[in-house]
């Protein structure tokens, strides 16, 4: 596929099994071996293979199905291997090695460059891994705090924000020779629904639209970004038939191809999220998404239901149900991405690949999470903490969930040297939780009281921050997500943020409390 004419013979070659499945990417099953893993990914002829959370839990694993991927494909042209590499709450690869700030904190910083080293340094680490394309970044404008799905993974509430950290994001990725999918078009950041469990609606008027969620995505197009992800949200401005942009040929045929100008490849968000899935049969809602606009379709978690699917698309096909120009339009995308990806591919052997991905950008990792910590108004008396000569208590929610789990035994080990006791609750404190933090928080000398929301208050951490205020103990709130819940504790005098609870982002918040570091400050 090194000329034109070559991709068409490839794309010819094809029968319309494998030309459903190179329309589709999917996650292969992480129980398997590595090795039977990447050969059913290769054999099943899929266009895309995703990896998640789930997939990245042991470099062993990791390391054996890129090494086996590689090796099927030979000196064909790459299968895209993405991962969902944010940074900050949205890390597959936090249980692998350090990983970025989130999108908000390097907002707060508001450095370009340091956006820029930051996505050179994330790049490098992930083409060393054996990925070439990453879902990020999000170009979404966070102007609505009760977004539940959106807030720190967006640079800021302002298009100009986002636009600049966008740009510099885009960058580093290309200069690291990783290709970026921007997402969630036409924008998710002013919804107050998750499109994970609903269909979430844009409800702003077309002269908005046009001054604030889509400036970051023209932008983009114009800086010649590779790959566009829909957004499974509603915007009437748009489209007052109400469907989905994933599903709006007036969305993504008209306003992203046309209007906006783009000629890459547009994917779908999953197409598992309720916000599609509920609207009817999978095979149906495939092919509407197909002649709607998309490109590649990403199922993220069935693989039944992508079996399912590619049987639909593939009698659709056949039986000229799905226009055929439509659909070698989208293998054309995809063959010349693919090309354009071996071109560039260099082969990286275990000593350089352990040398970036646990070595070579950590000092800058570290120094950038530090100062991505911001306090709500002026430090208090209560920094830092007293730990030399006094005996503290952390406490901190968590859940067990993907992306919420906050590492509890990494933070356990940070602060014991310290004289800081770890309590950890749920997201949710129970009576009995709270009853059991009180009763520790009473007998220690100092607080540090950890918050984790998206979006919403949580009432029941809520109650417990107000359940320490009344011991009248030296007290530190701390934002470990969502920073606007801090303005409910306007009599806590030290009210830190650190916008994520990756690795990084606990050290630096120890750090902060120790006297380490000190802060940023953001006005009141």
């Amino acid at each position: 596929m090194n000329r034109p004419d070559n991709l068409i013979r490839w794309i010819r070659s094809l029968d319309p099994d494998l030309r459903a499945a190179q329309l589709m990417m999917v996650s292969p099953d992480h129980e398997q071996a590595p090795e039977d893993a990447a050969d059913w990914c290769v054999d099943s002829g899929w266009g895309g293979i995703f990896l998640q959370w789930r997939h990245l839990r042991e470099m062993e694993w990791l390391t054996a199905f890129m090494d086996r991927l590689r090796e099927r494909e030979e000196d064909s042209p790459p299968m895209l291997v993405a991962v969902d590499e944010e940074g900050g709450l949205v890390s597959d690869l936090r249980m692998l090695t350090g990983t970025a700030p989130s999108p908000a904190a390097l907002g707060v910083i508001d450095d370009s460059m340091t956006t820029f080293q930051t996505a050179l340094a994330m790049g490098d680490k992930l083409r060393a891994l054996g990925f070439n394309l990453n879902f990020a970044p999000s170009l979404d404008v966070n102007v609505e705090s009760k977004n539940p799905v959106i807030g720190t993974r967006a640079f800021g509430d302002t298009p100009q924000v986002v636009v600049k950290h966008g740009l510099a994001t885009l960058e580093g990725y290309a200069r690291a020779g990783l290709v970026s999918c921007v997402k969630h078009f036409p924008g998710h950041g002013s919804t107050r629904l998750d499109s994970h469990v609903a269909l979430p609606v844009l409800d702003a008027p077309l002269e908005l639209l046009e001054t604030r969620e889509l400036p970051p995505f023209r932008a983009a197009i114009d800086g010649g970004v590779q790959v566009v992800m829909t957004g499974h949200l509603a915007c009437p401005a748009l489209d007052p038939s109400g469907a989905p942009a994933t599903l709006s040929p007036r969305i993504l045929s008209g306003l992203l191809r046309e209007e906006l100008g783009f000629e890459g490849i547009i994917i779908s968000d999953d197409m598992e999220m309720t916000g599609v899935a509920a609207l009817g049969d999978a095979g149906a809602v495939a092919r509407n998404a197909i002649e709607a606009g998309v490109d590649l379709l990403l199922y993220a978690r069935s693989r039944e239901m992508a079996d399912e699917v590619r049987a639909a698309l593939a009698n659709a096909i056949d039986t000229g149900e799905i226009d055929e120009h439509r659909v070698l339009q989208s293998l054309a995308r995809l063959g010349r991405l693919r090309e354009a990806i071996r071109t560039t591919r260099t082969e990286i052997d275990a000593t350089a690949r352990e040398e970036i991905v646990d070595h070579e950008h950590e000092e800058l990792l570290r120094a950038v999470a530090l100062q991505g910590v911001t306090s709500l108004g002026p430090v208090g008396p209560e920094l830092p903490v007293p730990w030399a000569d006094r005996y503290g208590l952390m406490i901190v929610p968590t859940a067990d969930a993907p992306r919420l789990d906050v590492d509890v035994e990494f933070l356990r080990n940070l602060i014991e040297p310290l004289r800081i006791g770890l309590e950890v609750v749920s997201l949710r404190p129970t009576a009995e939780q709270r009853e059991c933090a009180r009763y520790r928080a009473s007998r220690a000398d100092f607080i540090v009281a950890c918050t984790l929301t998206r979006g919403f208050i949580v009432p029941e951490q809520r109650q417990l921050i107000d359940d320490l205020l009344v011991l009248k103990k030296q007290l530190t709130v701390v934002s470990l997500l969502d920073p606007h819940d801090l303005s409910e504790y306007p009599t806590v005098r030290t009210r830190l943020a650190t916008r994520g609870f990756h690795r990084h982002a606990l050290e630096a918040l120890i750090h902060i409390l120790t006297g380490l570091g000190d802060p940023r400050l953001e006005p009141l």
